[in-house]
């Protein structure tokens, strides 16, 4: 229903919590989830959105698998990049989140 979106932005901030406290792979799951609800039911400018493949390509990076975090870490931050101004609280995480994946 309509708090499904809501639901699953949660998920994505608990599981962020998870990646940084050693728990990428734990984490994993709920971000996967939480994409699947949050990519049909948002606008793709949405920050939720935006935020939620940030902690999914971080979770991924912890994990060894740069591959496939850097397009979500990258995307994540140009989304970003488009609707924050410069030096947001929002847009110095994704920088942070691409500079531990390289």
């Amino acid at each position: 229903g309509e708090q499904a979106p809501a639901v699953a932005r949660h998920r994505a901030i608990l599981a962020g919590w998870m990646t940084a406290s050693g728990e990428a792979a734990e984490a994993l799951p709920l971000l996967e989830g939480a994409l699947e609800i949050l990519a049909p039911a948002l606008n793709a400018a949405d920050p939720r959105l935006a935020l939620a493949r940030l902690e999914l390509g971080r979770a991924l990076a912890v994990l060894g698998r740069h591959a496939e975090a850097e397009p979500l870490l990258l995307e994540g931050h140009e989304r970003l990049a488009a609707i924050r101004p410069a030096g947001h609280r929002e847009l110095r995480t994704a920088a942070r989140y691409l500079v531990e994946c390289y």
